[in-house]
């Protein structure tokens, strides 16, 4: 590899972004937003411990809350599991 003029890898992940959803507006444009970030997933109920995920998209609640769709890994019995699942917002941290 050769170090280039282009962006660099934290500009091409979205990483120097933070991770928050798309400011408030009409509700038929807000509900869903694509995005492609690093995240920390952490403090689920049913799963304690912090993961590194990737979130890939927003979508607000019927209520008017905030979920993340992300992938992460857990680990069970030793191996590896991909989870994909939409996570509340209050859950989730950028790297």
């Amino acid at each position: 590899m050769s170090r280039g003029t282009g962006r660099t890898l934290a500009d091409r992940s979205g990483a120097s972004a933070p991770v928050t959803p798309a400011a408030p507006g009409p509700p038929a444009l807000q509900t869903r937003r694509v995005v492609t970030r690093h995240c920390w997933v952490s403090g689920l109920p049913d799963c304690p411990g912090r993961f590194a995920g990737l979130l890939s998209e927003w979508r607000r609640e019927p209520d008017g809350r905030w979920c993340g769709r992300v992938v992460y890994v857990l680990e069970e019995a030793g191996k590896p599991v991909l989870v994909e699942t939409w996570v509340a917002a209050a859950h989730l941290r950028p790297v």
